[in-house]
């Protein structure tokens, strides 16, 4: 985790299934509760919390069942996904795979237009006017000119 200027605030070092191998926390200050897969870590429980169901990083595995039974991760109602680097079940509810994984993104999806024209309007995007990013079909089509944030 980075401050508004880039500077290391917290950083993390983990297991292969998420278990928190050590932390340093450079500010002494910096409070970061996610993990990986962007799940929740309850102190008190040290469970991740994933909306419909908690992970046990020290066991691999959800301590309860899937919601949605067998459509999720197979006959082991228990495990997180197929495959953790390549799956994902961001609310534990679902089963998807990556099919990206590892790939640059050629296509601009309608919801990566929306976050642009958010950033335009909020003045973090120069260089691209909104009619340019409505028509915005490929990664490779914008601009050189375009400026995210304040970066060079």
């Amino acid at each position: 985790m980075t401050d508004k200027d880039g500077n290391l605030l917290w950083f993390g070092d983990y297991y292969g299934w998420g278990k928190l191998k050590s932390e340093t926390n450079t500010s002494g200050t910096a409070h970061q509760p996610f993990r990986l897969q962007n799940q929740y870590c309850d102190r008190e429980t040290v469970l991740h919390y994933n909306f419909f169901r908690y992970y046990k990083p020290e066991a691999g595995r959800f301590v309860n069942q899937d919601p949605i039974g067998l459509l999720g991760a197979g006959d082991n109602l228990y495990q997180f996904a197929v495959n953790a680097q390549s799956w994902i079940d961001p609310l534990g509810l679902s089963r998807n795979r990556l099919a990206t994984v590892g790939k640059t993104p050629s296509k601009v999806s309608p919801t990566g237009r929306a976050v642009m024209q958010r950033m335009l309007s909020a003045k973090e995007l120069r260089g691209m006017s909104a009619e340019q990013i409505s028509n915005l079909r490929r990664v490779s089509d914008i601009p050189s000119s375009a400026q995210f944030w304040d970066t060079p």
